[in-house]
C-alpha cells in the first residue's frame, strides 16, 4: 500500500510497504551533506512525525533553507542523465518520498549558531532568491520558480567552503546532480565576466536580485 496523497497531505499508512525507489536512494542520503539551519531541521522533523503528512508544508521549510533545498535536488535527481527533470521542489519531495526526507533529517548536521559567516550567508540567499522572484514576475517569459532557486542556491560553493573551514565533512558539491540552470547560475557568479553570464538572462536577474540584498545590508 502506498502512500496516499490529497492536497498536498500525505496518509502514511501504519506498516508501508518498502518504497523501491527510497531504497535505492539509500547510498546517497548516507552521503555528509552541508548543514542546514537548526530550526530548519527542527521544523522538518515536528511535520514528518505521525500518520498524516503535509507534503506542502514540509517543502516549504525546505525552500527556505539553502542546504535542504541543495540537498532535496541532488538526491531527486540522482540520475545525472535526467537532471533537469525534478527542479521543483514540491516535486522532489513527493518524488523522494517520506522515508527519504525523515533520512535526510537524520543525516543533516545542523550548523552551529556560533557560525555566523554561514548562517549570515543562508539568510543573504533567501532573501536573494525572494529578490529574484519578485522580479521574475514583473518580466514575460521568466519563471519565478527558477529565479527563486537560482537565487536561493548562488551562494551554494561559498557555503560548502565555509563548511570545509570548520573542519566538517560534506560531499563534494560540484559532483552533485543539480539542474543545468542552477549550475549555470553558480558558474556565473564563479566567472562573472565570461560571456555565458552576460547572455544568461537568469544569472543576471539573480545578480540585480544580490546586489538588491547587499545594498539592504546583507553580506555579498
Amino acid at each position: 500500500m502506498q502512500p496516499h496523497l490529497e492536497q498536498n497531505v500525505c496518509h502514511v499508512p501504519a506498516m508501508p510497504a518498502a518504497n523501491p525507489f527510497a531504497l535505492e536512494l539509500a547510498p546517497y542520503a548516507c552521503l555528509p551533506g552541508l548543514p542546514a539551519l537548526p530550526h530548519s531541521l527542527a521544523r522538518m522533523e515536528l511535520l514528518l512525525q505521525g500518520t498524516v503528512v503535509n507534503l506542502g508544508a514540509v517543502a516549504e521549510v525546505i525552500k527556505r533553507d539553502a542546504s535542504l533545498a541543495a540537498q532535496v535536488l541532488r538526491l531527486a535527481n540522482r540520475n545525472r542523465e535526467e537532471c533537469d527533470r525534478f527542479y521543483r521542489i514540491e516535486a522532489c519531495v513527493v518524488q523522494l518520498g517520506i522515508s527519504a526526507l525523515r533520512e535526510l533529517v537524520q543525516t543533516t548536521p545542523p550548523l552551529s549558531p556560533a557560525d555566523a559567516r554561514s548562517c549570515a550567508l543562508l539568510n543573504h540567499s533567501r532573501l536573494t532568491a525572494l529578490g529574484a522572484e519578485t522580479i521574475a514576475f514583473q518580466i514575460p517569459g521568466a519563471d519565478p520558480e527558477k529565479a527563486y532557486l537560482g537565487g536561493l542556491l548562488h551562494a551554494l560553493p561559498e557555503l560548502a567552503s565555509l563548511t570545509a573551514e570548520l573542519g566538517a565533512d560534506f560531499c563534494e558539491i560540484d559532483d552533485w546532480p543539480l539542474p543545468t540552470f542552477i549550475w549555470e547560475v553558480i558558474r556565473g557568479f564563479r566567472h562573472p565576466f565570461t560571456v555565458a553570464r552576460r547572455e544568461n538572462r537568469l544569472c543576471e536577474l539573480v545578480r540585480a536580485a544580490c546586489e538588491w540584498t547587499t545594498r539592504l545590508g546583507g553580506p555579498a
